[in-house]
């Protein structure tokens, strides 16, 4: 490698260039400029030192491109498959700010000069503006990929960031950047990720809760069973201790509805018989939303029932639980229109 001497041996002979002269504010219409300038270095090669100044003006473009590519995607409200409006609330509503790594397409030296009083070399590269649009929709998209496969965002969102996605490579060509992968093969892989997610959502739409009643196992089966005749991709949430807590653990799930049910069964004991009320409460949540959908405590259809036995023993939930079904028939049925 040759190294400088007394003269700059590859020094301009041309007066100092306008690029030169303007440095970081150099401008031309179409186009973005990254400046680099280094000082010479009696112990670096001119192809150490032109390498130096090339890295610098690589810095300095993806510097005035903004390297963090910065958005925010409001969910707002969207068709869903059944033709329902999904309205996400103010509340939830999930600002998603991502920071993306501009890729330069292969990026070539534009100008190059090396003062020959004092060997200090300048670098100038070069991008078109539609080549700057292409980087930063690639990076975009690149983010809100990363960004749907996040687990800790709702499933509902990561699936329109990555509509949002598809919807950004359909609309540019990335072919057009030297070694990047081309938009349709982008597309095919956040559509697969998407259908994934689909996929999940619709085999686990609602999740299915029982507040302190796991010992009762028989009637769990058959409330479970019930309900998942009503919604395609019920799943048992599990037992929890208060609508509170199911809520907190369905939000955990990728389900978009939330049931819970609890039972109430009191007795006492009157002229001989013991008497027990029971009553099965159930609630049917947009966990989207927070909406309470359905409650059995307001729903004037659905009533409790007395049941009576001699013996203590008898009179227990299960046999309040059968008087309960041939009281309320078509009480679990009617649930179906809550789960749009």
């Amino acid at each position: 490698m040759a190294l400088f001497g007394s003269k700059c041996k590859h020094a301009d002979k041309m007066p100092e260039p306008d690029w030169v002269t303007a440095g970081f504010s150099y401008e031309k219409t179409g186009f973005r400029y990254g400046f680099g300038h280094v000082l010479y270095q009696s112990k670096q090669s001119y192809e150490k030192q032109l390498a130096n100044a090339e890295n610098l003006a690589r810095a300095d473009l993806i510097k005035s491109l903004q390297v963090e590519v910065k958005s925010e995607l409001d969910v707002q409200t969207r068709e869903t498959s059944h033709n329902k409006k999904v309205n996400f609330k103010q509340d939830i509503v999930q600002r998603i700010s991502t920071r993306s790594k501009l890729e330069l397409p292969g990026l070539a030296i534009k100008e190059k000069w090396q003062n020959k009083k004092t060997c200090e070399v300048y670098v100038l590269v070069e991008l078109s503006d539609r080549m700057v649009h292409l980087v930063a929709q690639k990076a975009l998209v690149l983010s809100y990929f990363e960004q749907g496969k996040d687990a800790s965002f709702n499933i509902y969102t990561r699936i329109l960031i990555l509509a949002n996605a598809i919807e950004i490579t359909q609309n540019n060509d990335f072919s057009q950047l030297p070694n990047s992968q081309s938009s349709e093969h982008l597309q095919e892989e956040i559509y697969a990720q998407k259908t994934s997610l689909e996929n999940q959502l619709a085999s686990q739409r609602n999740a299915v809760f029982i507040v302190n009643g796991r010992e009762h196992s028989g009637m769990n089966k058959f409330l479970f069973e019930a309900i998942s005749a009503q919604v395609s991709g019920s799943f048992e949430g599990g037992q929890c201790s208060s609508n509170k807590q199911c809520m907190s653990q369905a939000h955990q799930t990728p389900a978009v509805y939330g049931t819970i049910y609890s039972y109430a069964f009191n007795h006492v004991r009157e002229q001989g018989f013991y008497v027990g009320n029971f009553e099965l409460q159930i609630s049917v949540w947009d966990l989207n939303t927070n909406q309470l959908l359905y409650n059995s405590k307001t729903d004037a259809a659905v009533k409790p029932v007395k049941v009576m036995a001699r013996q203590e023993h008898k009179l227990t939930i299960e046999s309040g639980f059968e008087k309960w079904k041939r009281a309320n028939p078509t009480a679990l049925a009617a649930l179906k229109k809550y789960y749009r």
